[in-house]
């Protein structure tokens, strides 16, 4: 429900947003980094927290808890929150 609240919020408000999803840190961190720098309007310090990569949880979990929570987001989600977090249950056949 988080995501949904601030999508509508910042949609209603019309207050600019700028969305990160975690894999991309691993994928492309400079450009993550620095399109957040941009959107931000702030300078590169050069001094920032170590990033440790490859935090995955998915082991914690049963294929089939992993699909009925991927059903309940896609159930609950606004149109634009489940566009969002789909790449997340892409494999589990939802």
């Amino acid at each position: 429900m988080w995501h949904n609240m601030a999508f509508a919020l910042t949609g209603d408000m019309g207050i600019p947003s700028y969305i990160i999803h975690y894999e991309n840190y691993t994928k492309s961190f400079d450009e993550v980094l620095f399109g957040l720098l941009d959107f931000l309007k702030a300078d590169f310090t050069g001094k920032m927290p170590e990033f440790i990569q490859g935090k995955v949880y998915r082991n914690f979990f049963s294929k089939e808890n992993i699909k009925n929570v991927g059903l309940a987001a896609k159930e609950l989600a606004l149109p634009v929150t489940w566009e969002h977090i789909r790449h997340y249950f892409d494999d589990d056949g939802l």
